[in-house]
């Protein structure tokens, strides 16, 4: 689960009471200080490497992972660091997916000119 930091007593007793119930279940921790970067995309399936990508950019700017995430849909991947490399990660991640130029004729461009088109 995650939740905005908040300095608001009524968010803060609630969240002690939430991790005392389910410590009843289980271990429960709480790391602060950590952000949330989500690649989404309707037909992000189809493109092999995506995810390895998005963890290779990560692994080459020295931020760490914490957690990895797939919706069941398969429409986005989630990885949580550390808050204070967010930026530095968002601006990675952009820079290596979605700054590449497409070139026309290419398999990736004939790829996504299909999909937009239905036809795949």
């Amino acid at each position: 689960m995650a939740l905005q930091h908040s300095d608001d007593e009524a968010s803060n007793r609630d969240l002690r009471d939430a991790v005392q119930e389910l410590k009843k279940l289980g271990t429960v921790d709480v790391t602060r200080n950590m952000s949330i970067v989500s690649l989404v995309g309707k037909h992000m399936k189809q493109f092999i490497g995506v995810a390895s990508t998005m963890f290779s950019t990560l692994a080459e700017q020295g931020i760490n992972i914490e957690m990895i995430s797939q919706g069941a849909n398969e429409i986005n991947i989630s990885a949580v660091i550390d808050e204070k490399d967010s930026l530095k990660a968002l601006q990675a991640i952009h820079a290596k997916l979605l700054d590449q130029p497409v070139v026309e004729g290419s398999a990736l461009h004939d790829r996504i000119e299909r999909l937009k088109l239905g036809q795949d």
